[in-house]
């Protein structure tokens, strides 16, 4: 049964690495607009903590399908180690891995964060940064995501996390 949810592990991991990897790059420092030195430190620590949560985030999914994949081989040597390393307990804790509402629900919250983040860049275009930043011929975008809400990336964004959250601790996982 486990084997099932494969699938849906390794499209948490490809929409959580969508929803935090920028789609422009840095914006160079005479582009950006004129800011203090608490707002270019603030720019920093979110680039640092995107990175840092995208890491987190992914890296749960792809345990559990190393673990899955390890007890789908138990005679393999290596699947052994896998399973002595990422297993606390008996082995038979490895039977409890499933599709579960709860995972399935938070499967949902991510994907349709990631949804709702990738129509951002594509509405924003080049004008996706994550500084502050006044570009040539830019102007008010209220297009897409951006036609309902203020900052639909921010709360997208959430709701990826959210979503990833209950996938990696709920029940099934």
């Amino acid at each position: 049964m486990s084997l099932v949810k494969l699938p849906f592990l390794l499209l948490n991991v490809r929409s959580v690495y969508a929803t935090l990897t920028p789609p422009t790059p840095q914006v160079p420092a005479n582009e950006r607009a004129k800011t203090t030195i608490s707002e270019r430190v603030f720019s920093t620590v979110c680039r640092a903590c995107t990175l840092v949560l995208k890491s987190l985030l992914c890296t749960g999914s792809i345990l559990e399908v190393v673990v899955i994949l390890a007890a789908q081989w138990p005679s393999l040597q290596l699947s052994e180690v896998i399973l002595s390393l990422l297993v606390n307990g008996p082995r038979s804790l490895v039977g409890r891995i499933a599709l579960s509402r709860a995972f399935l629900v938070g499967c949902g919250l991510v994907n349709i964060g990631a949804f709702i983040r990738i129509r951002c860049y594509r509405a924003l275009g080049r004008h996706f940064t994550y500084e502050i930043a006044i570009k040539d011929d830019h102007q008010l975008v209220t297009s897409g995501p951006y036609s309902y809400v203020r900052h639909p990336s921010y709360t997208s964004g959430l709701i990826c996390w959210a979503g990833m959250v209950l996938a990696c601790v709920g029940h099934g996982s």
